[in-house]
């Protein structure tokens, strides 16, 4: 009955389940991210999922209105920064949507088509993935040029695209 700790990692890694028990682990297929993961990158999707799908409620369905206020937690929310969809802002910044939208399609992505190990655990990619954000603001806040939504948009897609990414790709390095 007992399997030992240490033939634990090498039978599991061979695919093989230990007595006859069937684990996450062992169910796992080769190149697919450990369970950690995919449960995280599921979070990911479902929070920045929610988060997009109540900011179109808040603005759309006047019964969702009063929760509004509750966007502020997550988002500055300045009119002149906010899309508008049939007269009325949405509650959350452009930047924001992208950020949220890039984030959902990035953990989606890795749960559809995981690639395990497939690099993105350098320390500079959360930078390279800010760098046009702080780019487009702080050229904006200078009074250097006024930004657009299509821009806020993109720039917070692409962060949100490459951020999920790296903290995925991180936390299935991690198991290695």
């Amino acid at each position: 009955m007992g399997v030992q700790a240490d033939r634990l990692d090498p039978i599991l890694s061979k695919g093989e389940m230990p007595e006859g028990r069937l684990t996450i682990e062992a169910m796992r297929h080769p190149g697919q991210p450990p369970a950690h993961t995919r449960v995280m990158a599921s979070l990911i999707a479902l929070i920045s999922g929610a988060i997009l799908l109540l900011s179109l409620g808040a603005t759309t369905a006047s019964v969702l209105r009063p929760a509004r206020a509750a966007f502020s937690l997550l988002c500055h929310g300045i009119e002149g920064r906010c899309f508008i969809l049939d007269g009325t802002p949405m509650p959350v910044c452009a930047r924001c949507i992208g950020i949220y939208g890039g984030a959902f399609l990035s953990a989606v992505m890795s749960l559809v088509r995981p690639r395990a190990g497939a690099g993105g655990s350098h320390a500079i990619l959360p930078i390279l993935a800010i760098l046009p954000v702080a780019i487009d603001g702080a050229t904006q806040a200078l009074g250097m040029r006024e930004s657009t939504n299509l821009l806020r948009v993109a720039t917070g897609a692409f962060a949100g695209v490459l951020l999920t990414w790296w903290i995925v790709q991180k936390s299935a390095m991690k198991s290695k």
